[in-house]
């Protein structure tokens, strides 16, 4: 019979499990998102920015792997971890995909979609600002969101913007100066919201 040695193998699982789990929320745009743990039910509920009463069901993501024999005793333990890291960016790919597909949900809906054919870089994301609700911290300062893009895009826009820049020279002044005008309506408008929030409380 051969030898077991459980607490071995818990320690490699937990470890191995964190390691995973840290993976997975830890790139740029899953690392964004908010979580919450439900323990029980099949579904969720909540209410969108529309103020629209929402019901969904819970969906499934997941991914699987196998480790054969041969390979255990050919690398030992670390092929465990090499098949759950690669099985972990299988996941984040299906995450990612989902997110982005309610984005795009939410943003049709709330009518804050851009087109972005042609456009720079910078008047993508002052378009965006202008679209949506900012909030402020209490000195001020606002929760200004990120721009999530696939390396491939970000590369094409960079490139279009350094064109464009050689050829109009004062264009990152007027993105700063139409960027200050925009954080500023929008510091009046959250005010007016604070202003309405504590009158009703």
């Amino acid at each position: 019979m051969l030898p077991d040695f459980p607490s071995v193998k818990t320690k490699i699982e937990n470890a191995t499990t964190l390691v995973v789990s840290e993976k997975t929320y830890g790139s740029p745009l899953l690392s964004k998102v908010n979580k919450k743990r439900c323990f029980e039910g099949s579904g969720i509920s909540f209410i969108d920015n529309c103020g629209d009463y929402v019901e969904r069901e819970i969906e499934e993501t997941s991914t699987n792997f196998s480790l054969k024999l041969e390979e255990i005793l050919d690398k030992g333990l670390s092929v465990y971890l090499e098949k759950s890291l690669n099985a972990v960016s299988e996941l984040q790919q299906k995450m990612t995909k989902k997110v982005l597909e309610e984005v795009d949900i939410a943003t049709a809906k709330a009518g804050t979609q851009i087109n972005t054919s042609k456009k720079l870089i910078t008047e993508i994301y002052l378009d965006g600002l202008e679209k949506i609700q900012i909030d402020f911290d209490e000195k001020g300062n606002p929760f200004l969101p990120s721009l999530a893009m696939h390396p491939n895009d970000v590369l094409k826009h960079d490139k279009r913007l350094q064109k464009y820049l050689k050829e109009n020279p004062r264009h990152m002044g007027e993105y700063e100066k139409k960027l200050e005008e925009i954080i500023e309506n929008k510091r009046k408008d959250w005010n007016d919201r604070e202003s309405n929030r504590k009158l009703v409380d």
